[in-house]
């Protein structure tokens, strides 16, 4: 039997996402921001209430962020839930130590990932300037 044009089509049965990723994590450590401790607890009753499968991923650089991407890219993984947790502002996030970029920039790299949601913890993040130029 067809669904009807109005009824939802149910989605594979896979295991919700969540992908918690620290940006110039030596830089969020250093300013007492970083969120380890609190990252796995959170994991951990992700696993256990919603049986997610839960990613954490720090990054200190740029080539440390084209790898750890790449390698989602390359394995097909994607993410339901993105938390990214960086130093930013109004025009643009700091993606590593060396490296900042603008928000429709970090749009781009994030793209690939397919997150169907995106948590910012950051600077001016929640901004409307920052989500028209995002999305």
């Amino acid at each position: 039997m067809q669904p009807r044009p109005y009824q939802k089509r149910s989605r594979s049965r896979r295991s919700p996402s969540l992908l918690i990723l620290h940006l110039d994590a030596d830089k969020l450590r250093q300013d007492e921001l970083h969120l380890g401790g609190q990252a796995a607890f959170t994991a951990d009753l992700t696993v256990l209430g919603v049986n997610a499968e839960v990613t954490i991923a720090d990054v200190t650089n740029r080539d440390d962020l084209h790898r750890t991407l790449g390698e989602f890219v390359n394995k097909k993984q994607t993410f339901d839930v993105i938390a990214t947790i960086a130093h930013s502002n109004s025009t643009g996030i700091k993606i590593a130590a060396d490296a900042f970029v603008r928000w429709d920039a970090f749009g781009e790299y994030l793209k690939p990932l397919k997150p169907r949601r995106l948590v910012l913890i950051a600077c001016q993040a929640g901004q409307w300037p920052t989500a028209v130029r995002l999305f």
